[in-house]
């Protein structure tokens, strides 16, 4: 089953990085998330979570989708929770900073990464073990660090996991850097140097295209 549900993510990986026309929006509502910050803090943020508009179970399998540096009033988002909507899922766009400008370090956002998982986990509307999360960029970061073993020791309640990972062209240097302990001055104080030393067991897709026109093609 959980195979099947990872085969399925990857094919909506696909899916979102081709032109689409929405058929269905889905119905958007603004909700509230509590969670537990850093260090104990309560800690709050609003979310839009989008519901089909099709039939379906009674129980769905949900999506966590994490925005870029751009921050929420890029609208980056949106567009995958109504095409997700219009496949049958529920999702939950986190309004995690506004602005870039208001853009904090990312161990400042990881607590609403799982405060996320577990507001959809409370509901009786998700099954709570088809909650997948995917992220755009700096998103896709936080989708990353949220899957290491770390993350889960620290931040997730009980046996409480997300499904799956799918991340949206993150910025992978860093992971590599930890993983080869040469990360030197870019080195996040906050996060051990073990970080990506043991996995959660997610199942995980990375999506980071090498040949297109988004960054400089001097071959240099």
């Amino acid at each position: 089953m959980r195979r099947h549900f990872f085969t399925g993510l990857v094919w909506m990986g696909y899916l979102l990085c081709v032109p689409y026309v929405v058929q269905a929006q889905g119905k958007q509502n603004t909700v509230q998330i509590n969670f537990a910050g850093n260090e104990g803090r309560q800690a709050s943020v609003e979310a839009v979570i989008t519901m089909p508009d099709k039939p379906g179970p009674e129980k769905r399998a949900a999506v966590v989708i994490l925005h870029h540096a751009g921050g929420w009033s890029s609208g980056t988002t949106n567009q995958y929770a109504k095409f997700l909507a219009s496949e049958g899922f529920i999702t939950l766009e986190p309004r995690m900073f506004n602005t870039d400008g208001e853009r904090e370090n990312t161990f400042d956002h990881i607590p609403t990464v799982f405060g996320s998982l577990s507001y959809l986990a409370g509901r009786e509307d998700v099954d709570p073990k088809k909650i997948s999360v995917m992220g755009l960029s700096y998103g896709a970061v936080l989708s990353l660090l949220s899957g290491s073993s770390w993350a889960y020791r620290t931040y997730a309640k009980g046996e409480l996991r997300y499904a799956a990972i799918a991340a949206f062209y993150p910025l992978c240097w860093p992971a590599k850097a930890y993983i080869d302990r040469k990360i030197g001055r870019w080195k996040n104080k906050a996060y051990p140097e073990t970080l990506y030393d043991q996995w959660a067991g997610i199942p995980l897709a990375i999506f980071a295209p090498g040949k297109d026109g988004y960054e400089s093609m001097d071959p240099k």
